[in-house]
């Protein structure tokens, strides 16, 4: 079944907007991810990089303008298996005019070869959401917060990289902010599973990700998964080549130019599930 958007009104319902100014238009700025077994790189542990026990579904960031679920399950169908990959998404963004756009896919699969919807309204979705696609993922830009989303697949699982203002980060919980709550500790099983493929197949990759590589690579049995770690520094540097475009577009405040903006009194909802058709690892 094809992902597909939906418009219509949304004005009952809406969690209020309370609280003061942030600073969504300043400069500082921090990106946060997810990818893999999965590994969070959260806000308040950068530079670490944890790996949780996410099966299910959990709460990576809630804010007043949007927020961010995604849904885990064993690697294996017989649940056997250490590794765990996300299978799904679901995004809300909030703005201010009131309407309510849905993008959903069909529930219960595993990922689709590639991600589609059906934008009938162009690019531009509505109330200051941007949607584009992003060779085998989309980008998502939230004018509203100056919020930049990155989503991307390897095999039939779903990484993303996201980045923002650091005072919007600073009001804003779940698994990107604060880190597993139970982290998987990989050191010592990587030690006694070692294999000199999966070493070898990660030895590329940047020192922050390399255990986690091959922790990855082991209990999936794929050298390949290297290619995931790569592809997230290329999307951590892209997002952060797009704080230029996204603070100028930003309810028109000028490039560089710091901003407490007003927060939205109406609401923009935007559902984002991504869902599966393939099993990811045989």
């Amino acid at each position: 079944m094809l992902s597909h958007i939906n418009l219509m009104t949304n004005r009952f319902g809406l969690p209020a907007i309370t609280g003061d100014k942030i600073a969504l238009g300043s400069k500082v700025r921090n990106t946060v991810a997810a990818f893999g077994d999965p590994h969070i790189l959260s806000y308040r542990g950068l530079g670490v990089v944890e790996t949780c026990e996410a099966l299910g579904w959990h709460k990576y960031m809630e804010n007043e303008y949007f927020k961010l679920q995604a849904y885990g399950e064993h690697a294996s169908e017989d649940g056997d298996s250490e590794a765990t990959y996300i299978t799904a998404m679901s995004l809300i963004f909030y703005t201010d005019d009131g309407n309510l756009v849905s993008w959903q896919s069909a529930t219960g699969e595993k990922p689709s070869v590639s991600l589609r919807y059906d934008d009938k309204t162009g690019l531009k979705v509505a109330g200051g959401v941007n949607l584009e696609e992003k060779g085998n993922g989309v980008v998502f830009t939230h004018n509203s917060s100056a919020t930049s989303l990155r989503v991307q697949k390897y095999n039939e699982t779903y990484l993303f990289v996201l980045r923002t203002a650091s005072g919007l980060l600073d009001a804003t919980t779940g698994l990107l902010i604060t880190g597993c709550p139970n982290p998987t500790v990989i050191a010592a099983k990587r030690k006694k599973r070692s294999t000199e493929d999966c070493e070898n197949a990660c030895s590329g990759t940047n020192s922050l990700y390399q255990d986690a590589c091959v922790f990855d690579c082991q209990v999936t049995g794929d050298t390949g998964v290297a290619e995931t770690f790569n592809d997230v520094e290329d999307m951590q540097s892209d997002i952060e080549n797009d704080d230029d475009s996204i603070l100028k577009d930003f309810n028109g405040v000028p490039e560089g130019e710091d901003s407490g903006a007003d927060k939205p009194t109406t609401m923009l909802t935007f559902v984002m599930m991504l869902a599966a058709v393939a099993a990811i690892f045989s």
